[in-house]
């Protein structure tokens, strides 16, 4: 059965997801699958990234959009953004869940993450964060949530910014801002 839909970069890359498939005798819309595709579009259409600066990985990745970016630390590209996105805000595999148990081992590091998707996001961050710090935006219909990540004494620390997601121009600045802000805890 069809569905599929292709997401294509600039540099040819591209990538695959399937937002229809058949459950039983009937056809069932992925709706996890609906808002990483709209996650992308928003990056593109409303927050002013190039697309040969995004990475859509809807099922192999521990997130489902990585976004690159020229940091002025040392001047050079690295993912500086990092998408999770879920098809509901509450309930079994939910945004809330994903972003409760990333906040929570933010504060305490020796907790054990028992999901296995939100275990991988956290080991992505913890490799990621060693550059300095990365933004996370957790998409879910209805809720847009961003938190940055980020290295401090041995340790990943992870904190709601308590803001929206800032368009591209404005992303290496509060990068660089906040790495100065945590330099100096």
């Amino acid at each position: 059965m069809g569905g599929h839909v292709s997401i294509t970069d600039e540099l040819g890359g591209r990538d695959q997801c399937c937002l229809i498939r058949r459950s039983g005798c009937a056809v069932a819309l992925n709706t996890q699958h609906l808002m990483r595709v709209g996650a992308y579009a928003e990056l593109l259409l409303d927050k002013g990234w190039r697309s040969h600066l995004l990475r859509f990985a809807p099922d192999r990745a521990a997130f489902n959009t990585y976004g690159s970016a020229t940091v002025e630390y040392k001047g050079f590209r690295r993912d500086v953004l990092f998408v999770g996105a879920k098809a509901r805000i509450d309930g079994s595999d939910s945004l809330t869940s994903l972003r409760d148990d990333l906040l929570a081992k933010g504060r305490n590091n020796t907790m054990c993450i028992a999901d296995d998707d939100h275990r991988k996001k956290w080991d992505t961050l913890v490799k990621s964060t060693e550059m300095g710090p990365v933004i996370v935006w957790l998409v879910a219909s209805g809720a847009r949530w961003t938190l940055v990540a980020y290295g401090h004494s041995g340790r990943v620390r992870i904190r709601d910014l308590e803001c929206r997601l800032p368009v591209f121009k404005e992303l290496a600045p509060l990068l660089c801002q906040l790495r100065c802000q945590y330099n100096n805890l």
